[in-house]
C-alpha cells in the first residue's frame, strides 16, 4: 500500500517536476481520499498513504507555485466496489 499510494506518488512527482521546472509551468494532479483523516480498523497503510498525498501534494504546491507548477489533490468519497464488499455494511453508505 505504501508502495504504490504513497511512494508511486513521490516518485512520480519527483520525474514529472524535472521536466516542468524546465519549461516553468505544468499542472500535478494526485489521488488521495476522504479517508485521509479517517480510522477504520485495519487499514492503517491506507490512511497513512492517502494522508501523504495530501500533505505531499500541499507542499510541492507551495514549493513549485513560484516556477509555474500548479499541485492539487483529489479526495473522492467512497466508492462501492468488490475490493469495498468485505466492509461492514454501514461503511457503504
Amino acid at each position: 500500500m505504501i508502495a504504490v499510494d504513497q511512494t508511486g506518488v513521490f516518485l512520480g512527482m519527483r520525474e514529472v517536476v524535472r521536466v516542468m521546472r524546465k519549461q516553468r509551468f505544468g499542472s500535478i494532479v494526485n489521488i488521495s481520499s476522504i479517508w485521509r483523516n479517517s480510522a477504520v480498523a485495519g487499514a492503517i497503510s491506507y490512511h497513512a498513504a492517502k494522508g501523504a498525498v495530501r500533505n505531499m501534494s500541499k507542499n510541492a504546491a507551495t514549493t513549485y507555485v513560484a516556477e509555474g507548477i500548479r499541485v492539487n489533490s483529489v479526495h473522492p468519497g467512497f466508492i462501492l466496489t468488490p475490493l469495498t464488499y468485505s466492509q461492514a455494511p454501514d461503511l457503504n453508505k
